[in-house]
This record gives structure tokens, sequence and C-alpha cells, in this order.
């Protein structure tokens, strides 16, 4: 914990056969390799909060089978690919709150019988009808959940899921917003809040509070202005290599990574007033 540490290789942890608590809290990391637990039978409590973390592969805990307590909370999540939390069967912690989560697949948290702790309040949840079956999931388990609201659409901001009908959620427009896929990392893909089009990603005024992870890879262009963004978290770009612009105006940034546009040869715009910044990277 509070140990600076940005990144974690696969394979550190195996030799760990019979670790039975591991804090990383408070730290940098911004992602969660898959089967990094995978030799960890044995660990019962992990603590990821108060990191950078932005996405939970589908094999994030793939072997870890008996943990008990999973904190997740305060990071920048975004994507939560569907099963990743389906080993987890006894499960009894889990902390999601304060995270920038829109959407949760089906059934993501239906394998843990022993839950009796739940938090995915102060997130980014657009109230669709992708993701009406959390209503009756929460009214059946009242002591979890406490405080779980929309964020979005603007008529059902601030409503709490579990007060909610059916019907409330709804999927409108003709484009394929009912058959959106759930996000998958293995390539990335529009974030569900955004719109992309001609390799422009567009997030304008989302209510986002961090750079949703694992884009398109082709964009060129992507807009992030008047959110709630408040930090650019190291390598936050540097994977998107044919960006030529973009635009982080008027959010409330004030921590911006020396390495957050490295290795960008094609940008030639980076826009970024109206933030809280005192010192820009080189380059």
């Amino acid at each position: 914990m509070e140990n600076q540490i940005n990144n974690i290789e696969r394979g550190v942890f195996d030799d760990l056969k019979e670790l039975e608590r591991l804090r990383l809290n408070r730290n940098r990391l911004t992602q969660l390799p898959e089967l990094l637990f995978q030799k960890n039978e044995a660990l019962a409590r992990l603590d990821l909060s108060e990191n950078g973390i932005q996405a939970i592969p589908r094999r994030a805990f793939r072997g870890a089978t008996d943990i008990r307590n999973l904190q997740l909370d305060k990071n920048h999540i975004t994507c939560i690919e569907e099963g990743a939390f389906r080993a987890l069967r006894a499960l009894e912690v889990l902390t999601l709150n304060n995270n920038n989560i829109s959407s949760i697949p089906v059934s993501s948290f239906n394998h843990m019988p022993k839950l009796r702790t739940f938090r995915l309040h102060s997130n980014s949840l657009r109230c669709d009808c992708h993701l009406a079956w959390m209503s009756p999931w929460l009214r059946q388990r009242p002591t979890l959940g406490l405080y779980t609201q929309c964020s979005s659409p603007p008529t059902l901001r601030g409503l709490n899921l579990a007060e909610m009908q059916k019907n409330e959620f709804t999927c409108s427009g003709h484009s394929d917003s009912a058959f959106v896929q759930p996000c998958s990392l293995a390539s990335g893909s529009c974030p569900p809040m955004c719109s992309c089009s001609n390799n422009i990603v567009d997030c304008r005024g989302k209510g986002l509070t961090a750079i949703p992870a694992h884009l398109p890879e082709a964009m060129t262009e992507i807009r992030l202005e008047q959110n709630g963004i408040k930090s650019v978290p190291p390598g936050a770009f540097t994977s998107y290599k044919k960006l030529r612009r973009i635009d982080l105006s008027n959010n409330q940034i004030s921590e911006l990574a020396q390495d957050a546009f490295q290795g960008l040869k094609a940008l030639n715009s980076r826009v970024l007033y109206g933030n809280k910044i005192k010192d820009l990277p080189v380059g």
C-alpha cells in the first residue's frame, strides 16, 4: 500500500501460494492483468482500492476462488467484462463505489450466495434497457447496494435503482442501442456513453470523472471536454498511436502524468484550458 506502484506483471505473485491477504491500495495501478492471482488459491482478502484501475478483465481473478473480501472502490473503472466475478463464489464483501461504471453485464453478481456487503454508489450508471436487470436484483437483496443511483439519462438522474420499475429502463433511437455489446478488452470499442464516427470519439459533457478505458485504437480525435475528469494517469493515451487531437478542456484536471501523451507522434493538438493544471509534461 502507498508504494507508488504503477505496474504489476503477471506471475509476480505465483510463488506466494500461501498468501492470504494482499493490500495494493493507494498506488498508481491503471491496469489489472489477467490471471494475476491464478496461483493464489489461499488469497482471502484483496484490497485494490484508491488506484487508477480502468477495467476488470474477464480472467482477472481466475484461480483465486477463495477471495472473500474484494475492494475495488475509488478507482477509474469504466469497464467490467462479462464473467469477471464468476469464479468468486466465496465472496462476502465487494466494493465498487466511487468509480466511473456506466453499465454492468447481466448476472454479474448472481454467483455470490454469501455476499453481505456490496457497494456500487457514486458511479456513472446509465439506466437504460441494459441495466434493467439490476433493479429486481437489488430489491431481492435490500441490505446490499444502498444508494445505488442513476447518473443518466437526465430524467432519471438521482433515482434509486431498487425503487424503479422495469418499464423505466428504456433504450431509444433507431441505432443498435438495443443490441449494445458489453465492453470487451480484446479490442477497443466505443464507450457506451459516447458517440463514435469517422474515427472521432465524442464524450463531451457526459459527466465523466475519469478517462474511459480501452477506446478504439484507430481513433484520430477524442473529445472529453465539459466533464468532471480530475486527473490524466500515466500512459492514458500512449496506446492510441493515430491520435491527432485531444480535447480535455473545461474539466477539473489538477494532475497530469508526465508520460500521458508519450509516443503520440501524430498528435498536433492538445486542448487543456479550463482546468487546474500547474505543470505541463514535456513533449
